[in-house]
């Protein structure tokens, strides 16, 4: 018995779903945005400049690294003639960045490169992205003030959250009886440069915001950027001050331990702070927490570990004032 063969398609139908499969991959090519011409910022006809910067606010997040002026060839000993422009194509790159970076705040994206290039502009000890031919230092000055308002806006921290709300997005926690402490923090930027906002929220025990502190990427407190791990512990009760020991782990350049006693309330403050080298025998995080206590004024530590620092918070070296100014000094590793 013969059986019936299932019918061929036809060469003009499969002819046909190649051309559909064509026709639908060129449309798709043709919707997503691509980058114009850098030189674009560069034109000397404000039209052509401004119908680039609209271009550049739509274009894929990936294509925004080739706006760094870090890279651009103004910053050459010879740089070619259009650089006598390079102002403007600075206050275009800002605002682009300043607008994307917006964006990037508000959304759950975890890629944020207008936000990264921001920061890395601002945090580079190498290069000046903010000079160049034609740009004043009182431009450039209010270029870089441009900047950390944008960053400051995308590396804000919730000014008064829920308990809830803290505890969902803290990278570390530390309750007792009557507290408890939350640290959250936003960052910007990829190794070697990157640098985060940290802040502590210290609630009662009906969940009720008592005090809140932020820790700014310039303090001499702040832990830095490349922080592995956070471990808190709240001191018992003395006095009308509640007080908390932070452990951070880790640290771009600096692969150290590094404790910090806090006041929490009713200010945010560091009040002294033991600096410890990675070892293969270092003490575990509990032990480490125990050994800062604050009595009569003054801190006191239980134990001195094998190769601990004393750091002097008032004296801890900050970054280098060359460029950046007080508002955003280069987040130095620690």
């Amino acid at each position: 018995m013969v059986q019936p063969q299932r019918p061929m398609p036809a060469p003009a139908n499969r002819l046909g779903a190649a051309l559909l499969i064509l026709a639908m991959a060129g449309a798709a090519m043709a919707a997503a945005p691509t980058a114009p011409a850098v030189d674009d910022l560069y034109a000397a006809d404000p039209a052509v400049r401004a119908a680039a910067q609209r271009r550049w606010l739509s274009v894929p997040g990936p294509d925004l690294a080739a706006l760094d002026p870090r890279q651009s060839p103004c910053q050459q000993a010879a740089p070619p003639a259009r650089c006598q422009r390079h102002a403007d194509y600075l206050a275009q790159v800002v605002d682009i960045l300043a607008r994307r970076a917006a964006r990037e705040a508000s959304s759950a994206a975890m890629q944020r490169p207008a936000i990264d290039l921001l920061f890395a502009m601002r945090a580079d000890p190498a290069v000046d992205a903010f000079a160049g031919p034609s740009v004043d230092p009182g431009r450039a000055q209010a270029l870089r003030q441009r900047a950390d308002r944008a960053l400051r806006a995308a590396l804000a921290l919730p000014a008064s959250p829920t308990q809830a709300q803290a505890a969902a997005a803290a990278v570390a926690t530390a309750s007792d009886e009557r507290h408890r402490w939350h640290v959250l923090q936003a960052c910007a930027g990829q190794f070697p440069l990157r640098g985060c906002r940290f802040a502590s929220y210290l609630f009662n025990a009906h969940g009720r915001l008592q005090a809140r502190g932020v820790i700014e990427i310039e303090a001499a407190d702040n832990p830095g950027g490349g922080v592995d791990e956070w471990h808190l512990a709240l001191l018992p009760e003395r006095g009308p001050d509640r007080l908390g020991v932070a452990l951070t782990r880790g640290g771009f350049g600096g692969d150290v331990d590094r404790v910090v006693l806090r006041r929490l309330s009713p200010r945010l403050s560091a009040l002294c702070a033991l600096r410890l080298p990675r070892s293969s025998d270092r003490p575990a995080p509990a032990e480490l927490l125990r050994l800062a206590d604050h009595r009569d004024g003054r801190c006191q530590w239980a134990a001195w570990p094998q190769g601990a620092e004393a750091v002097d918070l008032d004296r801890e070296p900050k970054a280098p004032p060359t460029r950046m100014g007080p508002s955003m000094p280069v987040p130095t590793p620690r």
